[in-house]
């Protein structure tokens, strides 16, 4: 294995001939291994460098392997721990594994065991990493407000099955809010401490169930194979939302086997079989017809053009938690124009149209002119033919000019064009300047 990829083992053991052992036994299998022979060596080789996995023996002159673990309990980069003890040390042991130990490894060492722990030392180690890395990345979502009849009962019934382990399959259309009750139900439940994480894509995750399962080994040039996680044991004891759309029809078959069983096995392991202790939620699509195979409870979201009297409170509530959404609030005639839409990407197109109108505005407050623009391009993006992309140049044009006071030269400069080819799309879509206008109606008149 390259350096990059091995794995990092500290021993510290005052016994010179069981310390060589160690050292020859694990380099062969491909780790990488520093020796040391006390535990005051081992605390500076542990500053100096970054390890997985430490093996530390109980006793040892000068400093005892419960000091060298007490010394690390406030590192946060510290390996895991295994203890080696005597016959007559095992409770010290215990005590040690209090104090934050993966594990002990008692003497006469088998070679084969220590082999095992290391490993799963490492992958424990692995696991809170990933753990705290995601806790971070993913948004609490506590509470749900609405004032639809069929969402209220949604949201009750979702906060119901919090606490229970219940498989839950969430119904709605794209972009109607399935992750984010996902995330409501992961946060009110008992699990809420514990790791929240999302399936929403294929890409970069190649087989989906040597993702969610891992493999039992991945080979390497040397010696040594390397077990992978999946997300089932990363994310055990916490929640895992799952889009369904990403199964095949043959893998779908397989999940359900999973999800009936509650225990799933490593992509290339033979017998070993693991518990599922994670809380699946599946995020489906009525077209997905194997959904109704699974044992689960079944909660639907209604779209958003059926909770129009939603649409004000999700609106501001995007303007409000959005960092990256300059508009900090929109004016009532402009939430009557949204409330008028059909939105059919749903919440997310909402907040899609809200980020992108408040970039083009540049306002603290949005308005119904505002909008317009970008509303008009999403009802028209579906069809084809240049009418429609010329209806929205129209617009789009005469908006900047509007906002420019139609000074020609700064409207030329936000639409990225010359002035010359502003001066002939005015003419082309009729554009009068406002004082242009006035006289054109009193020569008319006359």
């Amino acid at each position: 294995m390259n350096s990059e990829s091995q794995i990092r083992v500290l021993i510290a053991e005052d016994e010179d001939h069981l310390r060589s052992v160690l050292e020859q036994f694990l380099a062969g299998r491909g780790y990488a291994v520093t020796g040391c022979k006390s535990g005051k060596m081992a605390l500076d080789a542990l500053q100096t460098g970054s390890f997985h996995v430490a093996i530390i023996d109980l006793v040892m002159s000068e400093m005892d392997g419960l000091e060298v673990l007490r010394h690390l309990r406030s590192d946060r980069d510290a390996p895991e721990v295994l203890m080696i003890t005597s016959p007559n040390t095992i409770d010290t042991a215990i005590s040690a594994i209090k104090l934050g130990a993966y594990d002990y490894l008692p003497k006469p060492l088998r070679m084969s065991e220590v082999d095992v722990l290391v490993r799963r030392a490492w992958e424990r180690r692995e696991l809170v990493r990933a753990n705290a890395l995601l806790r971070h990345r993913v948004p609490m979502v506590t509470t749900i407000s609405s004032n639809h009849a069929d969402m209220v009962a949604t949201v009750d019934q979702a906060a119901a099955l919090a606490s229970s382990d219940d498989v839950i399959v969430l119904h709605g259309e794209p972009g109607a809010g399935k992750n984010h009750m996902a995330r409501f139900i992961h946060n009110r439940s008992g699990r809420a401490a514990d790791m929240y994480a999302e399936v929403r894509s294929r890409v970069g995750v190649g087989d989906i169930f040597q993702h969610l399962c891992g493999t039992d080994s991945l080979p390497s040039r040397g010696r040594y194979r390397v077990p992978v996680s999946g997300l089932f044991q990363v994310a055990e004891n916490g929640t895992l939302a799952i889009d369904s759309r990403l199964f095949t029809e043959s893998e779908a078959g397989r999940l359900v086997e999973i999800l009936k069983e509650r225990a799933y096995s490593r992509e290339g392991a033979v017998h070993e079989r693991f518990p599922l202790r994670t809380r699946i939620i599946l995020c489906a699509e009525d077209s997905d017809s194997w959904i109704n195979s699974v044992p689960a409870v079944h909660l639907s979201i209604p779209p958003l053009r059926e909770r129009r009297e939603d649409i004000a409170d999700i609106a501001r509530d995007i303007l409000h938690n959005s960092a990256e959404i300059p508009a900090s609030s929109i004016s009532d005639d402009a939430i009557e124009f949204l409330e008028a839409y059909a939105w059919p990407g749903n919440i997310r197109e909402l907040k899609a149209v809200l980020t992108r109108v408040s970039l083009l505005s540049h306002k603290s407050e949005l308005s119904i002119p505002d909008l317009k623009m970008v509303l008009i391009w999403e009802s028209m993006s579906s069809e084809t033919g240049g009418a429609a992309l010329e209806a929205v140049e129209r617009l789009y044009i005469e908006t900047v000019l509007q906002r420019s006071n139609w000074h020609q030269g700064r409207a030329a400069d936000t639409l990225g064009i010359s002035t010359k080819t502003l001066y002939r799309k005015m003419r082309e879509y009729g554009f009068i300047r406002p004082r242009k206008r006035k006289l054109a109606r009193r020569v008319r008149a006359e």
